[in-house]
Parts: C-alpha cells; sequence; structure tokens
C-alpha cells in the first residue's frame, strides 16, 4: 500500500540439476551470501510442538530466515504471520499459500527453508523441488509455526533474524 510498485523483488537463488527416478531436475535454493544477513540466531532439536511457536520471538525479528526438517508423516502444520498462511499438508502432498498450490513429494522428512521478509515469503520445500515466491501484503502479525491437526514433530529448525542489507555491518 505504501510502496510505489507492485512487483515483487526476490531474494536471489542458485538454480541447480539434480538427478530422481524421473530424470534430471532443476532445483532452487538461496544463495549462500544471505547469511551475510543474518542477526540473531535460535535453534530447537528434537521436539515435539503441541501448540503455536512464536519464531518472531525465538530472535525477535520480524523479517525471517529458517531452516527446518519435520518429520512430516501424516502431517499438516502452518507458518503464518506477515500477511500470509503457508500451509503444508503432508497427508495431500501439498503446500499451499496464497491461493496457489505446489506438490509436495512424498516422504517421511520435510526439509524447509523460508524467507519472510517486509513484503514477500519465499518458500523452499523438499530439497529445491518446490520454490515458491510470493508477494504479500504486510499485516504486522508475528509468524508462528502452528501444527494444524496434533502436533508437528521438529527435528531441527534453524531461525536467524534478517537484518537489512542497507544497514552498515557491525
Amino acid at each position: 500500500e505504501d510502496m510505489p510498485f507492485n512487483q515483487q523483488m526476490a531474494f536471489p537463488i542458485e538454480l541447480f540439476l539434480s538427478t530422481s527416478p524421473g530424470g534430471a531436475r532443476l532445483r532452487g535454493r538461496p544463495v549462500a551470501e544471505v547469511a551475510m544477513l543474518h542477526g540473531r540466531h535460535s535453534r530447537i532439536e528434537d521436539r515435539d510442538l503441541h501448540g503455536p511457536l512464536d519464531l518472531q520471538d525465538l530472535v525477535g525479528g520480524r523479517f525471517l530466515h529458517f531452516k527446518g526438517s519435520f518429520d512430516s508423516r501424516d502431517s499438516v502444520f502452518a507458518i503464518r504471520g506477515g500477511g500470509a498462511e503457508a500451509i503444508f499438508d503432508c497427508r495431500a502432498g501439498e503446500v499451499r499459500c496464497l491461493h496457489r498450490v505446489a506438490p509436495l513429494p512424498s516422504a517421511n522428512d520435510l526439509d524447509l527453508e523460508v524467507l519472510l521478509d517486509r513484503a514477500s515469503i519465499e518458500i523452499f520445500a523438499a530439497g529445491g523441488q518446490v520454490y515458491m515466491p510470493l508477494h504479500l501484503r504486510p499485516d504486522g502479525t508475528q509468524p508462528i509455526l502452528v501444527p494444524d491437526e496434533g502436533k508437528i514433530r521438529i527435528e531441527a529448525l534453524d531461525v536467524w533474524e534478517m537484518r537489512s542489507c542497507w544497514a552498515k555491518p557491525s
């Protein structure tokens, strides 16, 4: 609303080829230099999540980069906040966000990486097989991880505050 444009500026990504039973596949991941914007960090390992986890409270920032590995057998969970709701429905084999749907490969573990910025959410799932860069209308809500049905098993979750690329390095 307060921006003089309507396009999205995405984080830079690296494209790479991988092999799969169906042949060669193009995948994506954020470039390593994104880590230069990392601020405070928090890590969670081997935890069953039965209720909402406030990701902002972990590192103190609204703009986040997080990577996680989840036991995804029959699970449904969501990342809500900042103007978006991303639903990871492992039973249905799909991720839904802002009226977009992408297939998730069936597996017992789901690797997930998300960049949540002022006006965008970028979702990388299943080792880059899924890449969803989406523009959002920020609403000021804190990002939370929510098990929609029952619980979700967090095998590992790293959360970083994202600093501005315009700020001087500390």
